[in-house]
């Protein structure tokens, strides 16, 4: 599988964006879609400082984490990509230079277009 990069957004705010008395779980973050797909993206986000989280998965539930929370490394990083239109700036930039999408990138890029 490859890291969905929109879904990576869309996640990130989920999180943000959740009430504080609410216990995230892959299965209550993006509605509607696959909960194990949200939990590998999640997986990423945990190892890349993005989020902390309790993996409480099995070999019956692969993927599954609870008590999902925004590190502060991921506030900073959605701060970055939130905005639509910078967020759109930065995976043109990506694309029309040819250059492979991480989450080291995306950071790179924000500089960029940012002017730091």
């Amino acid at each position: 599988m490859r890291t969905n990069y929109d879904l990576v957004r869309e996640i990130l705010i989920d999180i943000a964006d959740a009430d504080l008395d609410t216990d995230l779980s892959n299965y209550n973050i993006c509605q509607g879609k696959d909960p194990k797909i949200i939990g590998w993206h999640i997986k990423k986000l945990i190892d890349a400082g993005y989020l902390d989280g309790i993996d409480a998965s099995d070999k019956l539930h692969p993927y599954d984490f609870i008590c999902i929370e925004l590190t502060p490394e991921g506030e900073k990083f959605l701060n970055k990509i939130e905005n639509t239109n910078r967020w759109a700036k930065i995976k043109a930039y990506i694309k029309d230079n040819s250059i492979d999408i991480s989450f080291k990138a995306i950071e790179f890029t924000y500089k960029i277009i940012s002017g730091f």
